[in-house]
């Protein structure tokens, strides 16, 4: 009973957000991706469940540059064409986008299996840093005016690209970083995930680039009440980390496949889980990324 009150007084104090979270260490994985240097169009229709397992650099449809631009990191399931519908927003606004293929470098489908992932978030923010070097000297691309979105395991590797600790372990490429935007990821101890207990605080202290967390209150798998008193605590302190909370959202809110009715989904023996498509919180999310963006990397006031 001893052992049991006293994880409960340490979740109590994490929650509350008394406790202090660098993610300092040895540098960061050499990553495997091999990054493409010729840029294309995205595509104007994408069949509704792809598994578009390699990395892309996509152009904005005008202009020579140079541009704006942003890495994006995949959910557990790998690239979806929910995140081909990201690309395209961001290109039809001026920004490249390279969406990073995780999954596809190391020939693993599906990652979703919890403490038994193949792939960890470490190797994914390996791959994010790299790819984040690969953009620093690309000709399209302006070398200080970089972002990262990242969705479900994705923006779990993202949010830590936030942190100044962090940032030291890469060995290249955080120079132009200036905005990070979190979808759905988990942060810590109150989410059934297994690897989000082992995780057990997955939002620095230390935020040094400004962060926007964007939530569902309804989703299952991911629970949002850990990244919300988070967010608010490292907030409190003066760094530049906010969240947007969204109502009758679940996991997986942006993916048109999910459905308006949702649909029921298990990783194994992980589950069940609630995705349900939400246009509204989309288009929402939307916005706030836009503004996020435009301000911190065009200087759009």
């Amino acid at each position: 009973m001893g052992s049991i009150r006293l994880a409960a007084a340490a979740a109590s104090l994490i929650l509350s957000g008394c406790v202090t979270t660098d993610f300092s260490g040895p540098p960061l994985p050499k990553s495997p991706i091999v990054f493409p240097t010729e840029a294309v169009p995205v595509p104007t229709n994408t069949p509704p469940r792809p598994q578009l397992q390699r990395t892309v650099l996509y152009r904005p449809s005008q202009g020579s540059g140079p541009f704006p631009a942003v890495v994006m990191l995949h959910t557990c399931g790998g690239v979806g064409a929910h995140i081909i519908d990201w690309a395209r927003r961001l290109t039809s606004d001026g920004y490249v986008a390279l969406v990073v293929a995780s999954n596809g470098a190391r020939n693993v489908a599906d990652n979703c299996q919890g403490a038994y992932s193949l792939i960890s978030l470490e190797s994914v923010g390996g791959d994010a840093t790299a790819a984040l070097a690969h953009l620093l000297s690309h000709p399209l691309v302006r070398n200080d005016a970089l972002a990262v979105i990242g969705f479900s395991f994705g923006s779990m590797a993202a949010v830590r690209l936030a942190s100044a600790s962090y940032q030291k372990r890469a060995i290249e490429g955080v120079d132009g970083l200036r905005a990070i935007a979190f979808f759905y990821g988990s942060c810590g101890v109150d989410s059934p995930d297994a690897t989000a207990r082992r995780t057990s605080d997955n939002v620095p202290s230390d935020v040094v680039t400004p962060t926007m967390l964007f939530l569902g209150d309804e989703d299952n798998e991911t629970p949002a009440s850990f990244c919300v008193a988070r967010a608010k605590a490292v907030k409190a302190s003066g760094r530049p980390i906010d969240y947007r909370l969204y109502p009758k959202t679940t996991h997986s809110f942006d993916d048109p496949f999910n459905g308006i009715q949702g649909r029921t989904i298990y990783h194994g023996a992980r589950g069940p889980f609630t995705y349900r498509y939400n246009p509204e919180a989309t288009k929402d999310t939307w916005r706030e990324t836009k503004a996020l963006f435009d301000r911190e990397l065009k200087g759009v006031k």
